[in-house]
């Protein structure tokens, strides 16, 4: 059970990539936001 196939590695690489993506997404559209907000104050 705790021996890791090749099978179950590639499913869980494959799960993570549009997480990680969108996790990407969230931060530049924070990051965007944060620009846009200080592009008000100043």
């Amino acid at each position: 059970m705790r021996r890791i196939t090749k099978q179950s590695w590639r499913r869980f690489l494959f799960s993570l990539i549009p997480f990680s993506y969108f996790i990407i997404r969230r931060t530049n559209w924070v990051s965007d936001l944060v620009l846009f907000v200080n592009s008000f104050v100043i």
